[in-house]
């Protein structure tokens, strides 16, 4: 994925709503997440907490042009990189703390947003699958 050059209002907004989950909000997601196109597991279960109400855009990709809508609110949310199975990071978005996620195995689609200096790390729950 290549560096974003331009700095977007968008991008501005996100960092000021980054928020913490709730206590209402503590739920873990009771699935392994997988990703869409290649299967691979991304996340394991319990490890991710389900956050709701809380919307960020996604760049859509060449692969996601059926997509007419790249704003999320369900995400699953982590707080370590380590937390993940299997990810992938963009460059750093220009002027911003900002990376997005892929598959680490196919690099098909966008599938999450990582605010690096906070340690938050958002996956959109459209954009995966969950197993048992």
């Amino acid at each position: 994925m290549s560096e974003s050059s331009s700095s977007s209002s968008s991008s501005t907004s996100q960092q000021q709503q980054i928020e913490q989950p709730t206590e209402h909000q503590q739920q873990l997601n009771k699935h392994h997440i997988h990703c869409n196109h290649c299967n691979l597991k991304l996340i394991k279960a319990n490890i991710g907490t389900i956050l709701q109400n809380e919307t960020h855009s996604l760049p859509i990709t060449s692969n996601q042009q059926q997509q007419l809508n790249n704003e999320y609110s369900e995400w699953i949310y982590l707080t370590d990189i380590f937390q993940f199975e299997n990810i992938a990071f963009s460059n750093t978005i220009k002027n911003t703390d900002i990376k997005y996620l892929i598959c680490a195995e196919c690099e098909h689609d966008i599938l999450g947003i990582a605010f690096m200096n906070n340690k938050k790390y958002l996956i959109a729950k459209h954009l995966i699958t969950l197993k048992d």
